[in-house]
């Protein structure tokens, strides 16, 4: 009995130690079977104008005409490492490697705040010139909710782009720096809406406009977890919001 209470102290104090870190779900696109990457969510083929692949170890999104075309992946469940069973993604913090050979307002990103009930989310991207934008799917309305740049993108390079909740707010960065945060609606923006503001919080990957988009790695984190490593304590980014009608969201 001693002995079975001084193991189940050892590993509690292990789990709680400063260095330790929760298991996260990783995607190096590197295996054999497409059908199980990213935990059965994705599909491969051409479909809308898009073509998704998996080559030399990214998972390739392209889309050479529709300059106003969204295609995302949503990211409902993983198993994590040492686990048998899905986990939801509610709340995880996602983080993906993305590249983009596209035009300047096109990008590749990260979906945050994902209800796949209503097709809600915020989509954060970066450019393959350094930019970075926002968007936000509401009641079947994308607009656009920010845009700028940031010194922690690197232009043509290949990015960390992450996303986390913390209590009402998206929090998104790029190789380790905040670059912006996303409130979600309130009481009073919510009013006579069908949906809860605390509705399913999932994440997902994204591609907006015309070009290829590379993701090369994706690592998805439970919440309240310290896997990925957050962003840099900085000021809070005001957002440079931009009023108008937003992409055309096409999901195949």
């Amino acid at each position: 009995m001693a002995r079975t209470t001084l193991v189940s102290a050892l590993i509690l104090s292990l789990l709680a130690a400063p260095g330790a870190r929760a298991a996260e779900y990783v995607e190096s696109f590197d295996g054999p079977l497409t059908s199980v990457m990213l935990n059965g969510a994705l599909s491969t083929g051409t479909s809308g104008g898009w073509s998704v692949e998996v080559r030399e170890g990214a998972l390739v999104l392209s889309n050479p005409e529709a300059a106003n075309a969204l295609r995302y992946i949503g990211l409902e469940n993983v198993i994590y490492p040492g686990s048998a069973s899905p986990a939801s993604t509610n709340n995880a913090t996602i983080e993906a490697t993305v590249r983009a050979k596209a035009e300047e307002r096109a990008g590749a990103g990260v979906l945050a705040g994902y209800d796949p009930r209503n097709g809600n989310y915020v989509f954060f991207a970066v450019s393959g010139g350094g930019a970075y934008f926002a968007t936000r799917k509401d009641q079947n309305r994308v607009k656009i909710i920010a845009a700028g740049t940031s010194a922690a993108i690197k232009p043509g390079a290949a990015n960390k782009v992450s996303a986390s909740t913390r209590d009402r707010t998206l929090v998104f960065s790029v190789n380790g720096t905040e670059v912006l945060r996303v409130q979600e609606p309130g009481p009073a923006e919510q009013a006579g809406r069908s949906s809860l503001p605390q509705g399913q919080r999932l994440v997902g990957l994204a591609a907006f406009g015309r070009g290829t988009f590379w993701f090369e790695e994706v690592r998805i984190a439970p919440p309240f977890s310290n896997g990925i490593k957050g962003p840099d304590s900085a000021a809070p980014v005001v957002e440079d919001r931009r009023p108008g009608s937003g992409p055309t969201d096409k999901v195949e």
